[in-house]
């Protein structure tokens, strides 16, 4: 693993930082699928004690972002296809289940917040140049899912949601998708906002249905695998 210069934490909060960064380096790439990480050097490279770099590494294990190799090392996570297709379907039984809930919560200002976020995605689709576009989109998308399923106010949920949405992201990182699809997924995401919008779970329920199979589709298109799943997509 070759040296990486900029890395050196400052003494608040060491712990979340050393994690905060490490996530950050392997979703912009810097830290590519398949390196083995060196934790000698990364301690190093943080100006930390190999303490809690240990104590990041654990965590990214624990979500699916690093792998231990027996006799071999500990390593980036690669993109496993079917893995994938699980953490779709999973945050898609997660949505469904949430659904009544949400339409009951959801407020003025939360909608103002959607709105804006989803705004912004197609302006970045529209406007931007590609490496902005890529930039700006993914963090956005995240943003936009991750308020909506905040509405339940429960942490587990919470928690889980994102740990599937990091592996996600880093899959969509890789997969290079075009304008016109970036495009795709701000039109998915006027229906969710719609159905908020009406109250009505039932039709969040079809949309986060159609968003997730649309997205599979996008995945499998790139990689050339099946697309299974354990829900019938479309209206009820």
């Amino acid at each position: 693993m070759q040296n990486i210069s900029g890395l050196r934490i400052e003494s608040n909060s060491i712990r979340d930082q050393v994690y905060e960064r490490l996530l950050e380096l392997i979703l912009n790439g810097t830290l590519a699928p398949g390196v083995r990480l060196d934790l000698t050097q990364l301690s190093y490279d943080m100006g930390v004690s190999k303490t809690p770099v240990k104590e990041a590494i654990q965590r990214l294990i624990e979500i699916g972002m690093i792998e231990v190799k027996p006799r071999s090392g500990t390593f980036v996570s690669t993109i496993d296809p079917e893995r994938t297709v699980q953490n779709f379907w999973f945050r898609l039984a997660l949505e469904i289940g949430c659904a009544q809930e949400i339409v009951e919560r959801v407020d003025e200002k939360t909608m103002t917040e959607l709105h804006a976020i989803n705004d912004e995605m197609r302006r970045l689709g529209e406007q931007a140049d590609n490496d902005e576009m890529i930039r700006g989109f993914l963090p956005l998308d995240a943003q936009f899912h991750n308020r909506i399923i905040d509405l339940m106010r429960n942490d587990v949920i919470s928690d889980r949601y994102r740990q599937t949405g990091v592996l996600l992201q880093v899959m969509r990182l890789k997969s290079h998708h075009t304008r016109h699809r970036y495009l795709e997924v701000v039109v998915e995401h006027d229906a969710i906002l719609h159905a908020l919008e009406k109250g009505d779970a039932d039709k969040l329920r079809v949309a986060c249905r159609h968003h997730v199979e649309a997205a599979i589709q996008r995945f499998t298109a790139h990689d050339g695998i099946a697309s299974k799943g354990p829900f019938r997509l479309g209206a009820e």
